[in-house]
């Protein structure tokens, strides 16, 4: 889930010209009968501001973070009839990841 204190996994960090921070992540979730992880939420468009922005920067793919403050707006342009939302997290910090199994891939929400 995008929320404060969820952790999440990064797969790739953009800049823009005007140094806008844009990290794609995704956060997971264990299924409590399956004992798998599946994907609860994911974007490649989550804006990194304020006290994040050094932090988003410096990201990787495969990188770990705990989501500290985070927020969501959306909107409607009546020109164009349509709907958008904007994920910002403006305060997270990098943590480390546990061991993982060795059969996980790069491409797995890996679990905390």
């Amino acid at each position: 889930m995008f929320s404060n204190g969820s952790y999440a996994t990064v797969w790739n960090v953009t800049t823009d010209d005007n140094g806008r921070v844009k990290v794609e992540l995704s956060t997971s979730r264990k299924d409590r009968e399956s004992g798998q992880y599946t994907t609860d939420f994911s974007s490649k468009y989550v804006n990194f501001v304020s006290d994040a922005k050094a932090v988003g920067a410096d990201l990787q793919r495969g990188d770990r973070i705990r989501i500290d403050e985070c927020g969501v707006s959306n909107g409607y342009n009546k020109e164009t009839q349509k709907g958008y939302t904007n994920f910002f997290v403006f305060k997270a910090e990098k943590v480390e990841r546990r061991s993982t199994p060795e059969s996980a891939t790069d491409e797995d929400a890996l679990p905390f």
